[in-house]
């Protein structure tokens, strides 16, 4: 230390920090560094942020997309098996089945043969049973999916007492109309 009189020693500053810099100057230029070497590292974690945001949404999208693709299948498929499972003994039942889930139209297609269906179904004493094997999306555009099902049904009648299996190759066409889904078209895929 520099002593120069008893007076002086209580602010007697060692030499070593004697020429050095102000506190106040030297904090300023500790914080540039810091700050210099911060900002990427914080733009880092915004743009990370930012597309881990983008493909949390982008997944919940898929997820929901996914979910009603499979809502759409379920909803053709258990449709597919209530069309193909009938008695005569019974042809209410078999025509509560197929309005159920059915689009207006669809059951007013249904209710334009009802009689004649009826009929035929008497006279012949058919009973049939609907097992469906594999089902996909065959197409979907703006909340309508037509569904391609394959299903087997089992038939026997007057004519033919020993039952006998057929297979079949349906197009179902459902929609989500305010979270119900419905069957708006079925027939055969061509």
């Amino acid at each position: 230390m520099v002593e120069t009189d008893a007076a002086e020693a209580k602010t007697a500053v060692p030499e070593d920090k004697a020429a050095t810099v102000p506190e106040g100057s030297r904090r300023r230029r500790i914080r540039w560094p810091v700050v210099i070497a911060a900002v990427p590292g914080v733009v880092l974690a915004v743009v990370f942020g930012v597309l881990w945001h983008s493909a949390a949404g982008d997944l919940a999208a898929e997820r929901e997309q996914e979910q009603d693709r499979q809502m759409a299948v379920n909803t053709a498929t258990e449709y597919t098996a209530r069309s193909l499972t009938y008695d005569y003994r019974s042809l209410d039942a078999f025509f509560e089945g197929v309005d159920q889930g059915a689009s207006q139209s669809l059951q007013d297609r249904y209710d334009g043969v009802r009689e004649a269906l009826t009929a035929i179904m008497n006279e012949s004493q058919v009973v049939a049973t609907g097992e469906v094997l594999s089902a996909a999306i065959d197409s979907e555009s703006g909340g309508e999916y037509k569904v391609a099902v394959f299903a087997r049904q089992t038939t026997q009648n007057v004519q033919q007492p020993d039952p006998g299996k057929v297979p079949n190759l349906l197009l179902v066409t459902v929609t989500d109309q305010d979270g119900q889904w419905i069957v708006s078209d079925y027939g055969p895929k061509t």
